[in-house]
């Protein structure tokens, strides 16, 4: 994103070309690069009622939050950009809006920044491997009541294209800023403080495969053949 100004070296303020209004992400810093054109060197600042939480940089005009943004905090904020040639100042209102970062509907949970929609209707546990292919080292046969057959036979919100997260994708959603032994947003309703199965397999042992423990928000390993509790994924960025 960018705001573009006009400087000019006249005694009439400058003209702001761009809008007044931006939104962005929940959890982002960066908000917005401010352009300004004079013939002469320009000079940013910041004034106005929400302007301690921003800094700029007075050269190149990057408007950054000088902490994440969070939602359920502060979902607005209201400042005004100055652009001087050392001759003539311009001062424009500026708003930041956030968007929230997850959103409930309807069994699934969406994150905003990753794209990610997450199931969310129901508690559900299963092995991550047959007793039958793991007791005849069939590591790679995922086929049977496992996790991840029952995320790709999910059909849930008229979605059909679910399957079992990778260890990155679960991680993502872990946060260990909350200080109980459940280390989730309460945007998701159906939790267990326990561990929950990745699709990616340990590239030491076959028979083991990633799993985060959502009660501490760490990832470990495990044998393929114990139940744990499985939550699905679909991207909705293609």
């Amino acid at each position: 994103h960018e705001v573009f100004i006009n400087v000019l070296d006249l005694n009439e303020a400058p003209t702001f070309i761009s809008d007044s209004s931006i939104s962005i992400k929940e959890k982002e810093t960066f908000v917005i690069k401010v352009i300004a054109k004079d013939e002469s060197e320009v000079f940013f600042s910041l004034s106005g009622e929400d302007s301690e939480y921003f800094v700029i940089n007075k050269s190149t005009g990057d408007l950054s939050l000088k902490k994440e943004s969070n939602y359920d905090k502060k979902n607005s904020y209201t400042l005004f950009i100055n652009a001087s040639d050392k001759k003539n100042i311009s001062k424009q209102g500026f708003k930041v809006n956030i968007i929230k970062r997850y959103k409930k509907t309807l069994g699934t949970v969406m994150d905003n920044i990753s794209g990610l929609m997450w199931q969310d209707n129901k508690i559900v546990k299963k092995t991550w491997l047959t007793k039958a292919n793991y007791e005849s080292s069939n590591y790679s046969d995922t086929s049977g009541d496992t996790a991840s057959t029952y995320c790709e036979n999910l059909d849930l919100f008229s979605y059909t294209d679910w399957r079992l997260p990778s260890v990155k994708e679960l991680l993502s959603i872990v946060d260990t800023n909350i200080k109980s032994d459940l280390k989730i947003d309460s945007t998701f309703e159906n939790n267990m403080s326990s561990a929950y199965w990745t699709s990616t397999i340990d590239s030491a042992n076959s028979h083991f495969s990633w799993f985060i423990s959502f009660k501490n928000g760490y990832a470990y390993h495990s044998d393929d053949h114990y139940s744990v509790y499985v939550r699905c994924v679909r991207s909705t960025i293609k």
